[in-house]
């Protein structure tokens, strides 16, 4: 009938979200620490986990624990990999992630383990960023974009982090620089929470205002564990 095609397609994309899920539900437990000590191999992970979040992210954001805590713990080794293209692999995957999520999210809630994920990356990106331990090539665009992304799926999760750096430091007066450089991040140069490409610009130049404040002698950072 006239419908006909439209529901096979509908079938097939269901097929093929299915196959998807138990293909990640088989991989992830053998993404073992030795084989993220391999940048080769570790890269082909993470540019195949990064197609698959943008082209299937609702897919991989429902699978249950506890997976999406195992894809947590392989971009944090990956994030620390002295190779850059691994870092960058890394960023550009928790972008694609982060993204997927913020697309679920304006649609329902999302899934307690994919919120536990983005919690847990957001706090790991951010004070990387912050604190200076990222490799300056990694922070403009891969870690910029990166961490908008995140602010864009967790804005309170980024609230809480923010808030919690002001409060850490000494003065009164390191606490009034501190909440104003904050709000200038998502606020300066007419910048949103889009991730279409212009705003991940302005949002990059508004970072980089924030790290000349963060990354100075009188900012107290926590120790990034």
């Amino acid at each position: 009938g006239p419908g006909g095609g439209g529901g096979a397609s509908v079938a097939a994309a269901h097929q093929l979200g299915e196959a998807l899920s138990a293909s990640l539900h088989a991989l992830l437990p053998c993404v073992v620490p030795p084989l993220l000590c391999e940048a080769k191999l570790l890269r082909g992970y993470l540019h195949m986990l990064s197609a698959l979040l943008e082209s299937h992210g609702s897919r991989v954001l429902a699978l249950p624990a506890p997976l999406p805590a195992a894809i947590g713990g392989h971009l944090i080794a990956a994030l620390a990999h002295h190779e850059l293209a691994v870092g960058g692999a890394a960023l550009d995957t928790v972008f694609q992630l982060a993204r997927s999520a913020a697309l679920c999210a304006a649609q329902a809630e999302l899934p307690a383990a994919a919120a536990e994920l983005l919690a847990g990356l957001l706090q790991r990106v951010g004070l990387a960023l912050l604190g200076g331990s990222l490799h300056p090539e990694l922070v403009d665009p891969p870690g910029g974009n990166a961490l908008l992304a995140l602010i864009a799926a967790a804005p309170h999760r980024w609230h809480e982090v923010a808030s919690s750096l002001v409060e850490l430091q000494p003065t009164a007066e390191g606490k009034q620089a501190a909440t104003l450089a904050f709000g200038a991040l998502l606020t300066a140069r007419g910048v949103s929470r889009s991730l279409a490409k212009p705003n991940r610009v302005k949002f990059r130049a508004n970072l980089a205002d924030l790290l000349r404040l963060t990354r100075s002698a009188r900012f107290a950072m926590p120790r990034l564990e």
